[in-house]
């Protein structure tokens, strides 16, 4: 008689069922190029195509018929392949304009950006407080000065890196206070790295500091300060990256299992941000940096 009612119920509960028609999305099979270019290195680009929603293979690997490149308005080269990663042989020069145009089978995309002109670290300093507790026995002070070149919007993006040269997580700094990074609006989304613009300090000499908290250590770590100028388009793209990465709730589910916390977050967090894109007729970025790196040493 149980097992009769249990299968009652089931009968029930599977009558409440409806099925709803879902509009699968459309896909416009965009073109899609990222090139971040600097001049320590030789331009480079990536070229794929937007996967299809329902496309669970390898994005297919575009056609490319032709590729210029133009520094202040001339064509200085035209890599050839079929990627999907590109190579020139052409390394970009700071303060000058880039043009990039690549022509598929199907479509024409174009971009442009620039190099900013390199900034450079005056001081990287770093002081040792000790505070005792249960769970941090340092903190560690880092203060870095550059002067902002005047006459000119600036944007950069700020870093530390450790001894083997690898960006600092999020996690690793104590509550940021500096007013430059507050105003961005970029902490709470917890970014890999500080993005912001010279607003606040424009033509004048700047200090940036960071605190960043360390367990019982025997000796003061080797940390170096990453200090990029970036083109306006690499700043709106990583503000947007920040942003967009932040959203997609990685980590919500880990070795199988759901925390009650993580799991408000996917409900109620929102979705994912669109990420910036400078390429006409596509997706992705075409943008410039110049970067500078200098070891904290410490302060007098």
């Amino acid at each position: 008689m149980r097992h009769f009612a249990i299968l009652l119920i089931i009968i029930g509960l599977a009558s409440c069922i409806q099925e709803l028609p879902i509009e699968v999305p459309g896909n416009q099979n965009q073109l899609v190029v990222g090139s971040l270019i600097n001049p320590q290195k030789l331009i480079s680009l990536n070229a794929s195509y937007v996967n299809p929603f329902q496309d669970t293979l390898a994005g297919r690997v575009p056609k490319i018929l032709e590729i210029l490149i133009k520094e202040n308005d001339v064509v200085i080269d035209t890599p050839m392949g079929q990627g999907p990663d590109i190579y020139s042989s052409t390394y970009p020069m700071e303060g000058s304009k880039y043009e990039l145009y690549v022509r598929t089978e199907n479509e024409v995309v174009t971009a442009s950006t620039m190099i900013p002109k390199k900034v450079n670290l005056i001081r990287t300093e770093y002081s040792v407080k000790d505070i005792p507790s249960q769970t941090v026995d340092k903190i560690m002070e880092y203060l870095i000065t550059w002067e902002d070149p005047p006459l000119v919007e600036n944007f950069y993006e700020l870093q530390l890196l450790d001894q083997e040269k690898r960006p600092f997580s999020y996690y690793s700094y104590q509550e940021i206070d500096d007013q430059v990074l507050v105003q961005e609006g970029d902490l709470s989304y917890m970014p890999d790295s500080f993005v912001f613009r010279d607003e606040q300090f424009e033509g004048h000499i700047v200090t940036i500091k960071i605190s960043t908290s360390h367990g019982s250590i025997r000796k003061t770590p080797t940390v170096y300060a990453l200090l990029r100028s970036v083109s306006k388009e690499y700043y709106h793209f990583k503000k947007s990256w920040h942003r967009h990465v932040f959203l997609q709730n990685a980590d919500v589910v880990e070795d199988g299992n759901l925390d009650l916390y993580d799991v408000y977050s996917l409900l109620f967090q929102g979705d994912p941000i669109p990420l910036y894109s400078n390429i006409k007729e596509g997706r992705g970025i075409f943008a410039g940096f110049t970067e500078d790196v200098r070891k904290f040493t410490l302060k007098k």
